[in-house]
């Protein structure tokens, strides 16, 4: 019988004391063994600390869990990166604190995983309100625009292409393995955890997915992802609104990616350019808004390339430009 690796969870907690209960127990109730739970809290001032050391003191299973509270709230982000620093399994789950696992999330991940030997892989989810009554017939999937094409991408290996449009890896569907703790860490505080480790991945290795909805997540006033099933007039009209500089600040996240590949070694110099090509896309689209490169040149000079579907969302990134 094959041996089953170790799993680590990894947590990131604040003013979670209503839902925390159930995700730990579905969290423990997987039909493959977690071998460690770390649940890193950032500052709750309600009881979510009273509750998981109820959890710890009664947890019936033989899954090791820990508590790291911090003193000062310093966001999402840092809270992951530490939990994941903390995880000593051979691979890492993420998990919100407020979703439901399926029981058989970790061995359908790692069934993929092991089917298409990749270094981490990610599901759908059903989206659900705060009473885990199912939104509608949608799926996770369908509101991040993780459709055909874009999933031809990953299956014909070509993940970071996938992902230099826009992010379809939702933080808490994701199962990746442990090496690369290495490379994500640091997490800079400029980038939300799951985009920056997905991509990371994708420039170095390989990330598969299934089908599958493994987990009820959670759609709440204080846990909300938008639908991008909007007009392109709607579209235009938050291109005016956008602040230019949001479009230079994104370029500079992205130049901290390609510095951390860069210093990683044996890195595809193609992946490279890539994230380079990428990095110049923002930089046009920051500076049509600027005033200090001719607007209708750049931009065609970008439709010519194809920039517009190589590293945003195709016509709607196209009209936004066009249109403002």
């Amino acid at each position: 019988m094959k041996e089953i690796p170790s799993i680590s969870v990894a947590i990131a907690t604040y003013q979670g004391a209503a839902y925390i209960t159930e995700q730990l127990e579905s969290i423990l109730k997987q039909t493959v063994p977690i071998s460690e739970i770390i649940i890193v809290d950032d500052a709750s001032k309600d009881h979510t600390i009273t509750t998981i050391k109820q959890i710890i003191h009664n947890n019936p299973t033989s899954t090791r869990i820990r508590l790291i509270g911090k003193t000062q709230n310093s966001g999402s982000t840092e809270s992951f990166a530490q939990a994941i620093a903390e995880c000593h399994g051979e691979w890492i789950a993420l998990a919100d604190q407020d979703d439901i696992w399926r029981s058989d999330k970790i061995e359908l991940l790692l069934a993929t995983a092991e089917k298409h030997n990749s270094d981490a892989v990610f599901s759908d989810a059903t989206l659900v309100d705060a009473d885990l009554h199912e939104l509608g017939k949608a799926t996770l999937w369908q509101t991040v625009n993780f459709g055909p094409s874009m999933q031809k991408l990953f299956l014909n290996q070509k993940p970071l292409a996938a992902l230099l449009r826009y992010n379809v890896i939702t933080g808490a569907t994701l199962l990746f393995r442990s090496h690369v703790k290495d490379l994500v860490l640091p997490i800079p505080k400029e980038w939300v955890h799951d985009y920056w480790i997905a991509l990371l991945i994708a420039a170095t290795g390989d990330i598969s997915f299934t089908r599958e909805a493994l987990i009820f997540y959670r759609q709440h006033q204080q846990n909300q992802i938008g639908s991008d099933a909007r007009s392109v007039l709607a579209e235009a009209q938050d291109a005016r609104n956008k602040d230019k500089e949001a479009y230079l600040a994104e370029a500079s996240q992205f130049q901290q990616l390609h510095d951390r590949l860069s210093a990683a070694p044996g890195v595809d110099p193609n992946k490279l350019h890539m994230i380079e090509a990428k990095i110049a896309f923002l930089q046009m689209r920051f500076a049509i808004r600027d005033g200090s490169t001719p607007r209708l040149a750049s931009f065609w000079a970008q439709v010519r390339r194809g920039a517009y579907f190589k590293y945003g969302r195709g016509w709607k990134t196209l009209m936004k430009d066009l249109l403002m």
